[in-house]
């Protein structure tokens, strides 16, 4: 499957050539739902993970916010149950959930979980990207992957967001796998991926306009406020770059 990013209406570096100084190349992962393998690069995948080194956990406990927990089973079975009705035709009486579904995701939501943040949290996978996926791939010498893993749970630390951990690795130096990875006994219903293959693209994108220097920002803002013209985008925060510094579905160099 090949997904690329429209091409753009113009050239916003003919209009301002100083924009080529504040922009960078990255690389949009494209994440669509499958079934990746521990030798491919994915979102929410297996990871390439040696035998005899520990599943990393997660001890902030002071830091772990009980906001929107679940059990991983609980979480993926309400995912199935919404999918499936979703995908079929409406129950009689114009019902969206039957009487057992329902009652499945009641019992899940009546779940106590808060005192399980208390205890050290195994990490869940995030994001694995080998160096041949990645043409911004730029980690540690000797490396040639880069792993992602989070704490599912919001910290109060981190803005109330994941707290993430970042592995390099040198691919052909791993030998027998971890083959069955601890699984939290709690998460946040927000942080736990669904398995997807990538199909990175790079790409170019400019600062975010507040970091751009004013006279150029402000003639940034009066060229956008012409409605006849393409909007300018700018990079969000949102993003999952491939140096880690934040979340999303994009890397950058």
């Amino acid at each position: 499957m090949v997904r690329t990013t429209p091409p753009r209406p113009l050239d916003i570096t003919a209009l301002f050539p100083e924009l080529r100084e504040h922009s960078i190349t990255a690389t949009r992962l494209h994440p669509r739902p499958g079934a990746p393998t521990v030798r491919d690069s994915s979102v929410g995948g297996p990871l390439l993970w040696p035998a005899d080194e520990v599943w990393p956990v997660c001890d902030d406990a002071g830091a772990h916010e009980p906001y929107n927990l679940a059990t991983p089973a609980a979480l993926r079975c309400r995912r199935e149950i919404l999918a499936t009705a979703e995908a079929r035709e409406p129950l009689p009486g114009g019902d969206f959930l039957t009487a057992q579904e329902r009652a499945e995701l009641d019992a899940a939501d009546a779940l106590d979980l808060d005192d399980l943040i208390e205890d050290p949290i195994p990490l869940v996978p995030v994001a694995q990207l080998y160096r041949h996926d990645v043409p911004d791939y730029a980690g540690p010498d000797g490396t040639d992957l880069l792993q992602v893993l989070w704490c599912p749970v919001d910290h109060s630390d981190r803005h109330y967001s994941p707290r993430v951990f970042l592995f390099w690795r040198d691919s052909s130096a791993v030998g027998p796998l971890l083959e069955a990875p601890p699984e939290p006994p709690v998460i946040s219903d927000m942080y736990l991926p669904v398995p997807c293959v990538v199909h990175p693209e790079q790409v170019r994108e400019y600062q975010y306009a507040a970091l751009l220097p004013d006279d150029l920002r402000e003639r940034l803002d009066e060229w956008d406020e012409d409605d006849s013209r393409p909007t300018i985008s700018i990079r969000p925060t949102c993003r999952w770059r491939r140096d880690g510094r934040s979340a999303g579905t994009r890397t950058g160099h």
